[in-house]
Parts: C-alpha cells; structure tokens; sequence
C-alpha cells in the first residue's frame, strides 16, 4: 500500500531519503517536493532509525490535488510584478505574463517555483525535454561563437531548416487569458526525461 508522508524539518527528510537508499528501497517524491511516497513495508525502516514523520490524509491529498488543478487550469492568473502567488518550492501555477522560448519561440504562462535563492520563479519551456529542442539549442549557442561570414550563413539555414521541420513539434502552454504586451523569456531550455536516449543534457 502506497502512503504520502511529511516531515516535522529537512533534517528528517533528508535522512529518511538516505536511510531507505541504504535499504534498498527506491525514493519517490510525494503531492509535494518536501514529501515522500512509501510503502507501509518502508515505516519500520523509517521508526528503526527513530525518524519523525506524519502519514498525510487522503483527504489533505484530494484537497491539494483539486487546488492544483484549479491552479494550473488558468481559472487564476497570478501578476508576478504584485509578488502575491504562490511562492513554496514545487508550486506551480499560470502567471499574467507569457514567457516566450528564444530556442523554438513556444509560449507559455506555466510557472514552477524553484526552492534556492534566484531560483524563485522558473518558467520552463514547454519543449525542454524533446531531443530536438536540445539539438536546435547547442546548433544556436554554436552560430554565436567567432565564425567567418560563410560558416554563419550555412548555420542561419541550419536553424531555419530545424525550426520548419520541427513547426508540428512545437508545442504552447497557455491557459486562461494572459497579457501577451508583458513578455519575458523562459528561464528552463534544457530538460530532460528518462529513457528518452537523449545525451544532450549531459553536455551541460
């Protein structure tokens, strides 16, 4: 049976993270980046090392799975210049503003919270996993580097070529009705997902 618990500090957490490691158990994040998934066979592992913890409630779990969808469908938009929206590290929500990919200009206005300083507001590109996103990144950085005229030209068709030929991969991430005048940036181009045999964010 497969339980979310919480921890009273970071201190427990992270030993808990560790202790199951030692025994063999995989560690999975819970609802919330501060939390964990166990099953009940992995609590006495957890009370052998005289770790604190709390099982969380389904209802808590129902009633934070609701609060995120109801965040995330942009039913709320957030104006991040008020700095009134949700700021715990894994929040995720839909801002005002649209933040606009310079890699395969996607928009979006999904925000995550990071958790370290300057690491607050994240919004990634909603590409940033695909091995073709990674491939037409590293070909961009590249054609800024020192080049004579020739080599820029051939690498300015090379971007254009990527972009038309991935058009039908690129993928927006709008929800509800944002600003489109009060455009940034993303802040997250390269991601990565498992078992995609992609090596790119290797290279980073």
């Amino acid at each position: 049976m497969m339980l979310e618990i919480k921890f009273p500090d970071e201190k427990n957490r992270s030993r808990a993270a560790m202790v199951l490691r030692l025994a063999a158990h995989e560690v999975v994040l819970g609802q919330r980046w501060e939390r964990l998934q166990v099953t009940d066979q992995m609590l006495p592992v957890l009370a052998l090392h005289d770790i604190r913890y709390e099982i969380v409630s389904e209802q808590e779990l129902a009633d934070e799975a609701a609060e995120y969808e109801r965040l995330i469908s942009g039913a709320v938009l957030f104006d991040l210049r008020e700095h009134a929206y949700p700021s715990r590290r894994g929040d995720s929500f839909r801002s005002l503003q649209v933040f606009e990919c310079w890699v395969c200009r996607a928009q979006t206005n999904r925000v995550v919270m990071g958790g370290w300083p300057g690491l607050g507001v994240r919004a990634p590109c909603p590409n940033a996993i695909e091995c073709w996103h990674h491939e037409l990144e590293s070909t961009i950085n590249w054609s800024r580097r020192p080049h004579p005229e020739s080599v820029k030209r051939e690498l300015e068709h090379e971007i254009a070529a990527l972009r038309a030929f991935h058009a039908a991969d690129i993928k927006n991430d709008i929800a509800g009705t944002p600003d489109f005048a009060l455009k940034r940036s993303v802040t997250n181009t390269m991601g990565h997902k498992r078992g995609c045999g992609c090596t790119h964010w290797l290279r980073w």
